[in-house]
């Protein structure tokens, strides 16, 4: 009965919460400053910038070092533990709202002009997410689920060149995530690779060129195993049953 009350209580305060903060630009800057102690933040250049004023920073560090750069964090989204690094001149970092990002994620940016792009309502167990050389980019969608121990990179973060015409044979390449992408345990998304809407990529697989939306890739490189395919976080068939119904 106590707990029952105690989580009674909770679901009338939250409302009230919510109503507060929608009207006192105040007290919105007074909560979230509360919710982030524990937070570093270092910035080092000119002209740079971090918008955040309403995301849960819990115990991260954000070490800016160049001009130019920029840190948009969305509404509600809520980093734990999180590493952010930007090192160099114009680069742009946006995730999106209501997101989650879990304890260990690292998100490291260097050189010049690069962008990385994270849509709303995503949800991050512990990712990797490397973006280096100049005007590099890495793009996610929307609703996209990822597991723990993944990379993310879309350069080799070192130059390898031909011996002989002493041309550049590893140039980074763009990544772009489609919506609604599920990445399991310990996956490996590389330079140049493309997931289609709706797809999902297996444990440990290593992603390397282009997949289809609504397919199942797996092994190293990774392959269509199965096409034609769609998966929600519920392990219930009545939901996914009502979703196609809604969508005819």
């Amino acid at each position: 009965m106590k707990q029952d009350a105690s989580v009674n209580m909770k679901s009338k305060l939250r409302p009230m919460l919510y109503g507060l903060l929608s009207r006192s630009k105040l007290a919105t800057k007074v909560y979230f400053s509360v919710r982030n102690v524990g937070t570093s933040i270092k910035i080092k250049g000119r002209n740079n910038r971090i918008d955040a004023a309403e995301t849960f920073l819990l115990g991260c560090r954000i070490l800016i070092i160049g001009s130019n750069n920029t840190i948009s964090l969305g509404k509600r989204s809520a980093l734990d533990k999180v590493r952010i690094h930007l090192i160099g001149d114009n680069l742009r970092l946006t995730i999106g709202e209501n997101g989650l990002f879990g304890a260990g994620s690292e998100i490291v940016m260097r050189d010049n002009g690069g962008t990385l792009e994270i849509g709303d309502r995503c949800r991050i167990g512990k990712v990797s997410l490397y973006v280096a050389e100049d005007d590099a980019q890495i793009r996610i969608g929307d609703d996209c689920l990822f597991s723990r121990d993944i990379e993310i990179r879309c350069s080799d973060s070192h130059a390898i060149f031909d011996q002989q015409t002493r041309t550049r044979v590893n140039c980074a390449e763009k990544i772009e995530i489609g919506d609604h992408v599920w990445c399991g345990l310990r996956c490996v998304i590389l330079k140049g690779a493309t997931l289609g809407s709706g797809s999902v990529v297996g444990a440990g697989s290593v992603v390397t060129k282009s997949v289809p939306a609504n397919v199942v890739v797996a092994g190293n490189p990774a392959r269509v195993v199965r096409s034609g395919i769609v998966w929600r976080v519920e392990n219930n068939l009545k939901i996914l049953e009502s979703d196609v119904a809604s969508e005819q």
